[in-house]
């Protein structure tokens, strides 16, 4: 699930968070793509603002819990991320925007590791 939100006057600021997943694009000006999990649990993709890559904190969540995994900072020049578990389950990620940006958090739920 993604939370969309395109702030009023605001065209061509198009965020995009990739992350892993089978699923296509969403194609609104906010978008969350998916990339791909490899069977190590690591989970990684990339954040972009407008196309160009970003640091951004990633947040990795046990969705049952709710208990925090990880968090990390996407890198600024790539946009990349990546955080590692050796437990299996089903979690979910969000990205949080800097304050007064523009956009709210975006969520990625239902990523299933095992």
């Amino acid at each position: 699930m993604v939370d969309i939100y395109t702030p009023p006057g605001t065209p061509g600021n198009a965020v995009n968070f990739v992350l892993p997943s089978s699923s296509a694009p969403v194609s609104t000006e906010l978008n969350f793509f998916p990339q791909g999990i490899p069977v190590d649990y690591t989970y990684d993709g990339y954040v972009q603002l407008n196309g160009s890559p970003v640091a951004r904190q990633v947040h990795v969540h046990l969705r049952e819990t709710g208990e925090l995994l990880e968090s990390t900072m996407s890198d600024a020049a790539t946009g990349y991320f990546s955080v590692t578990t050796a437990i299996s389950g089903t979690y979910y990620a969000n990205m949080l925007p800097i304050l007064g940006e523009g956009y709210n958090i975006l969520v990625y739920d239902e990523i299933v590791l095992d």
